[in-house]
């Protein structure tokens, strides 16, 4: 199971509530901050604002302390920058962030080490997965069908029912003599040679 899945399915093991707390607060007031840099500033520093949201949203959600290093450096950084060109701390509040964000991964990082090393995930099973066989194969009863007074019992082999040839009526006698009328219209061939058939 990769590392991904073992925080998706396994997060509330390790992680504590103050790492939740550090985490949303580092995402939250990055975000704030990101908000108030763009109506104060304009777009002038748009991407600048956009890459530290980005990264305080990775440290939040995605719980990366890569994420929550990269977002402390690039704001000391920037306070430095700040600090040597204009001669005034400012700059700092992108370090609030920074700071909880790279507190709370560590401190997820460290409970998620713990809960391996107790041994508590060296199997673990995702809630989908089917369960798994026992060691031995079990004796099993054959099955009997449930007896209702009401049901018919088979029989084995099934006796078929013997299907009897269907009745035919009888037909009434076939009549034997033509109508004299029908007989003259077959006997004109035989008394005038010349009509032909």
């Amino acid at each position: 199971m990769t590392k991904k899945a073992m925080f998706k399915y396994y997060c509330d093991n390790f992680m504590q509530r103050k790492d939740k707390i550090l985490l949303a607060i580092c995402g939250i007031t990055a975000i704030a901050l990101g908000l108030l840099a763009f109506l104060a500033q304009g777009s002038v520093f748009l991407l600048d604002m956009a890459l530290l949201v980005g990264l305080a949203l990775g440290a939040w959600l995605g719980k990366s302390r890569v994420c929550a290093i990269l977002l402390t450096a690039y704001g000391l950084l920037n306070v430095i920058a700040i600090l040597s060109a204009v001669g005034t701390f400012e700059g700092w509040p992108w370090l609030i962030p920074g700071v909880l964000g790279l507190f709370g991964t560590l401190s997820v990082h460290k409970g998620f080490n713990e809960f391996l090393a107790q041994g508590q995930a060296q199997q673990p099973q995702a809630p989908y997965a089917a369960p798994q066989a026992p060691y031995a194969p079990q004796p099993q009863a054959p099955y009997a069908a449930p007896q209702a007074p009401y049901a018919v019992q088979p029989q084995y082999p099934p006796q078929y029912p013997v299907v009897q040839p269907p009745v035919v009526p009888e037909l009434p006698p076939v009549v034997q003599e033509l109508p004299p009328i029908v007989q003259e219209i077959l006997d004109l061939p035989e008394q005038n040679p010349d009509i032909q058939q």
